[in-house]
């Protein structure tokens, strides 16, 4: 069944309400229901449901559910200690005001490369204290641990991120190079443009140096705020928070790349530490961590019904009909740019970063190969754009992690970081452009 033009309303419509409305459930649903309605008609509710169990066992929501609840539990666990209180203590030595607060963050950032769902529960809930005691919004905060999130996974050639592009970069069509999906990504890293632009403008809006948004500095999270000055019953320590969060980056990293096991060895530390030091009983503890796992069933329901819109989509042939409709416009120069505006807007509606970049890749490989075009360049705009689908879609998966750690409403942050991000989607284009070119 042709639909033509319609298979992209879904999707619009869920953007559309979610602007006006500022919620990420109900547009979600909305857009799952008119895309099944298209797809079956009277029989919408079977099809649902069908995508639903699709999304549920998609291994991407299966990590990410997983990784949230377990790292919210183990933030609730540390939370209950007030070691991340201390931390901050010890940390404000060493930070004179807000835009030495905002370096830190950005440096926090860095050490968080490993996994792109981490870096934004991590970087966020870490420096939630810190920005809170310098005044600096935890709007700002959360855009700056989302927007470099897979931007910094992407350019180590040893994260999830970076596995992913080598596999799928090794295809036929790039064959003739003679090189393997290693090479032709250790190649393209100087052309993710994108990427190196977000985090550079990451740290100038850290420090001040680049504005941020009004809405961004609007400080709302009154009821955050205050959940972190609850009555001390013991004396907290700093290693009670430092101890685990380092645990889980280097098991994390030990382990492969592999968060969940990272997870569970800092939750299996955390325990074990609180009990030997009697920080509290086994129901305190117990009910901690299930207290914090419960405060991310939003996320994970918001994610649900993203992963269930990108399943819909995908039978849709939203992806195919964006990319066949911009073939008449690819030129061997304007090649790189053009692929960079489809994988980027289409991961940016749609929540499907690595889906798209997949079937983007032999089509952008092949018009690249057959029409003289640089073709690390053209990797790199495919990269780009994913990443750029990552941390500007309003019902992302990093956006509303990073939301959920810093305590600020998922909605409005979206919101409030869009003219940065499409800021630097502007700059990236422009060098595309011009690097097509010149390149």
């Amino acid at each position: 069944m042709e639909l033509g033009f319609l298979v992209v309303v879904p999707t619009l419509l869920v953007l559309a309400l979610a602007i006006v409305t500022r919620r990420e459930i109900e547009p979600l649903i909305v857009g799952c229901l008119l895309g099944c309605i298209m797809l079956s008609g009277t029989g919408f509710l079977q099809a649902l449901i069908g995508h639903g169990y699709a999304a549920m066992t998609d291994p991407g929501f299966t990590m990410v559910a997983i990784a949230s609840f377990g790292f919210s539990g183990l933030i609730g666990l540390m939370n209950y200690t007030h070691g991340a209180e201390k931390f901050s203590e010890k940390s404000a030595l060493l930070i004179k005001g807000e835009r030495s607060a905002g370096l830190m963050t950005w440096l926090v950032c860095w050490a968080l490369f490993v996994d792109d769902y981490m870096h934004a529960l991590v970087a966020s809930a870490t420096m939630k204290n810190i920005a809170d005691r310098f005044h600096m919004p935890r709007k700002v905060l959360t855009y700056m641990a989302n927007s470099t999130a897979a931007a910094m996974a992407v350019l180590v050639p040893t994260t999830v991120w970076s596995s992913f592009f080598m596999g799928i970069f090794e295809n036929e069509y790039l064959a003739p190079l003679g090189l393997n999906g290693y090479g032709l990504y250790i190649g393209s890293i100087k052309f993710f443009i994108y990427p190196i632009v977000a985090i550079v403008m990451t740290l100038l809006v850290g420090i001040k140096v680049l504005p941020a948004t009004k809405a961004m500095r609007a400080q709302t999270e009154t009821a955050a705020m205050a959940e972190d000055n609850v009555a001390r019953s013991f004396e907290p320590k700093a290693s009670y928070f430092v101890l685990p969060m380092a645990v889980v980056i280097a098991a994390t990293i030990l382990g492969g790349g592999d968060i969940i096991f990272g997870i569970y060895v800092g939750i299996i530390v955390a325990f074990a530490m609180y009990a030997i030091k009697r920080v509290g009983t086994w129901q305190a503890l117990r009910t901690a961590f299930l207290d914090g796992a419960g405060t991310i069933l939003p996320t994970v329901i918001m994610l649900f019904f993203t992963f269930t819109l990108v399943q819909v989509n995908a039978e849709l042939g939203f992806t195919e009909y964006v990319v066949e409709l911009a073939k008449p416009l690819m030129s061997a120069n304007l090649l790189p740019a053009v692929i960079f505006v489809i994988c980027s807007l289409i991961c940016f509606s749609s929540g499907s970063y690595w889906g798209t970049a997949a079937l983007i890749t032999p089509i952008a490989c092949a018009l690249a190969i057959s029409g003289g075009a640089n073709v690390f360049l053209t990797l790199g705009a495919i990269v780009s754009g994913a990443v750029f689908g990552s941390s500007a879609c309003l019902f992302g998966d990093t956006n509303n992690l990073a939301a959920s750690g810093a305590g600020v409403n998922p909605s409005e942050h979206t919101v409030a970081q869009l003219p940065l991000c499409f800021l630097g989607w502007g700059i990236a284009l422009a060098l595309f452009i011009l690097l097509g070119f010149v390149a």
